[in-house]
C-alpha cells in the first residue's frame, strides 16, 4: 500500500504563507485528489501554499537516507528527477 492509497492524499513540500506576518516558511503539508491542502500541523490554515507533490515510494527512499528536506535537496542539485513527482490523480 503507497502512501497515497493510505491517507488519500499527496505528501508535498515547499513553503506556506502563514501566521501575522505572511513570510513564506519552508512547508510540509498534504494535498487531495480536489487541491485541497491538508495541513494538521499549523494551528490555523495558511493563506497561501506552493509545493511540490511527491512520488510516496521515492519520498520512504529519500526519508530513509537521512534527508532534512526534500526540497532544499532538490533546489541544491538543481535538478528534480522525474520519479520524484507524484503522477496526476486520475480522473
Amino acid at each position: 500500500m503507497t502512501l497515497e492509497v493510505a491517507c488519500d492524499s499527496r505528501y508535498c513540500e515547499g513553503f506556506v504563507l502563514a501566521g501575522p506576518a505572511l513570510f513564506p516558511v519552508e512547508h510540509a503539508s498534504c494535498v487531495d485528489e480536489a487541491g485541497n491542502v491538508v495541513d494538521n500541523t499549523l494551528p490555523e490554515p495558511g493563506v497561501g501554499y506552493f509545493g511540490i507533490p511527491f512520488d510516496s515510494r521515492w519520498v520512504v527512499r529519500k526519508v530513509g537516507s537521512g534527508a532534512d528536506s526534500l526540497v532544499d535537496q532538490l533546489l541544491l542539485s538543481k535538478k528534480i528527477p522525474k520519479t520524484a513527482i507524484a503522477k496526476p490523480y486520475r480522473r
